[in-house]
């Protein structure tokens, strides 16, 4: 972002509920992190939402961008 000051970074803790495993044999284990919703459509939405806070709060112009490693 040309002209940029500042960046802000966040973390998310994606840690989804666990379902139990299919029964052993049927089908190969799913790891944690892909039993829940894809964390790309998680945090877009909630770095939207947190540009959008920014700029009504700011009192001056805000420009960014929400990038979620993709």
């Amino acid at each position: 972002l040309p002209g940029a000051r500042a960046a802000l970074v966040v973390a998310f803790d994606y840690h989804p509920p666990l379902a139990p495993d299919p029964p052993t044999g049927l089908v190969p284990h799913v790891s944690a992190y892909a039993r829940g919703a894809d964390y790309h459509d998680v945090m877009a939405p909630r770095l939207a939402a947190l540009l959008a806070f920014l700029r009504r709060e700011a009192g001056a112009a805000v420009d960014g961008r929400c990038y979620v490693d993709t």
